[in-house]
């Protein structure tokens, strides 16, 4: 993951729109994991968590992103290029709304208008959570809405290559057979890439 950052941070036609919305998601695991790995040492630390669960959701709302934006470009036959206002909404999204979790779940710890069981109890005798009722409250719950929504994208995406597809083969004459078959590697590779961003990722990232 480290290795990748470093790579398109380092390579300039790398840093468009997707890549710069892909370096913030690696940037998010990134400090994801490694508070998480800070807060093992000390049980007390129980501040952390609250980091932790930004940095989290963070990852996930951009995951959420990349998905997306990987599905806009295939469903509109026009791209548009302004990059810069649509860089801005996808941050104002990924960054926003895991923010606002965050300040819901301290609100909600420190209130008491919320029954003791459904508050997040982020205390120094928990860790993360007070228990699986508030885990599955407020992170497991968006994190099921992220991925069902993710494997929309997912399914609607390869629909729209295919229907495509279907229709230039159809519009066009065959070509050779040396032809198809560089068509068909094409195709290959372009639904590896699609699984391996929209659904191997939110996989290991359920799974962690």
């Amino acid at each position: 993951m480290l290795v990748t950052l470093l790579i398109y941070l380092c390579i300039p036609e790398l840093r468009n729109l997707h890549g710069k919305c892909l370096i913030s998601y690696i940037f998010a695991m990134i400090f994801c994991y490694s508070i998480m790995l800070y807060s093992k040492l000390d049980d007390k630390l129980y501040y952390c968590y609250y980091h932790l669960y930004f940095w989290t959701m963070a990852g996930f709302f951009w995951l959420n992103v990349l998905c997306f934006d990987i599905f806009w470009k295939f469903s509109n036959d026009v791209v548009k290029k302004d990059e810069r206002k649509r860089l801005l909404k996808y941050s104002l999204y990924a960054w926003g709304c895991p923010m606002l979790l965050l300040g819901l779940i301290i609100l909600i710890d420190n209130t008491s208008f919320v029954p003791k069981d459904f508050r997040p109890n982020i205390t120094a005798d928990h860790c993360y959570f007070g228990g699986l009722t508030a885990a599955a409250i407020y992170l497991y719950s968006l994190m099921m809405v992220l991925v069902l929504v993710n494997i929309f994208f997912f399914v609607m995406t390869a629909i729209r290559i295919l229907r495509v597809q279907r229709a230039t083969d159809v519009a066009l004459q065959r070509g050779s057979q040396r032809h198809s078959s560089v068509e068909d590697r094409y195709r290959i590779h372009l639904y590896l890439r699609l699984f391996v961003v929209m659904g191997v990722s939110w996989i290991f990232e359920v799974a962690s």
